[in-house]
């Protein structure tokens, strides 16, 4: 078994990863056209396509004080989870429609913006419950890494990996300080 520590110095001592890092291959435009074919994933990018498309012509879920405090109040956790939900369905259409259909990035963008300024990337549920409790835990709502927060890190992670340079600079370095002010530091540090 590995400390985080042990972690964190295997991650910081790789200085360039392999081509094949993460996915078993390079994501090459040869490998996309090959993904574009694929009879069998014909279905699942017709509903990506769609979902891009939706993420066009609807606004964005949000992610109310009203929502976030309901399950405070009652338990009830579906009015924010639906939302948070929602964006990440769209984070992860708009993405990959971007890398098969080489579309604009300007709404996945706006979405990754969107969700670097949530107040917190674990669910509710999942945060000390109570006022008092959340503001005298040792780590503030927004620094609490619970699987959603983890899922949300490694999400933008492929992201910055797979369009690189297609997104704009300043995106990235967002991106990257809030995983590390988010989850990295939290996990590490703490």
């Amino acid at each position: 078994m590995y400390t985080f520590h042990q972690i964190k110095q295997a991650i910081y001592e790789v200085d360039t990863p392999p081509p094949t890092f993460p996915y078993g291959m390079p994501i090459t435009s040869d490998r996309l056209v090959q993904l574009r074919a694929a009879p069998h994933l014909q279905d699942f990018i017709t509903d990506l396509r769609d979902e891009a498309q939706h993420a066009h012509t609807a606004e964005l879920p949000y992610l109310s004080f009203r929502r976030f405090q309901l399950f405070d109040l009652d338990g009830s956790r579906e009015e924010y989870d639906s939302c948070y939900a929602e964006r990440r369905r769209r984070l992860v259409g708009l993405t990959l429609v971007a890398l098969l259909d080489e579309t604009d990035t300007t709404m996945l963008e706006d979405v990754i913006w969107a969700i670097c300024d949530e107040y917190t990337w674990a669910l509710p549920a999942h945060l000390p419950i109570g006022v008092e409790a959340k503001m005298t835990h040792r780590l503030p709502p927004e620094q609490m890494v619970d699987l959603m927060a983890a899922e949300t890190a490694g999400t933008f992670a492929e992201i910055v990996w797979l369009l690189g340079d297609r997104l704009h600079p300043l995106l990235t370095y967002r991106v990257r300080q809030e995983i590390e002010r988010r989850v990295f530091g939290p996990v590490f540090n703490t």
